[in-house]
């Protein structure tokens, strides 16, 4: 299932933010950072790995933004 296909069931709460998250790429490394914390792969850890990861992602990008800035 891809990305958008996900989004859009999400959206519509056709599913929830861990079975969003276990239909997609991530849902091994999302398992492995539950078992590295010693917590259970619900529906809470599921919606903070992805504010972290968005999080992560939004601050990678603005990164490569601000080198390529410093390039030109």
């Amino acid at each position: 299932m891809t990305y958008d296909e996900r989004v859009t069931l999400l959206n519509e709460k056709k599913i929830d933010i861990l079975q969003f998250v276990m239909l997609g790429d991530d849902k091994l490394d999302f398992l492995d950072w539950c078992t590295d914390r010693g917590i259970e792969p619900d529906t809470e850890s599921a919606q903070f790995y992805v504010d972290m990861t968005d999080e992560h992602s939004m601050v990678l990008q603005e990164i490569d933004i601000d080198d390529a800035s410093e390039i030109l």
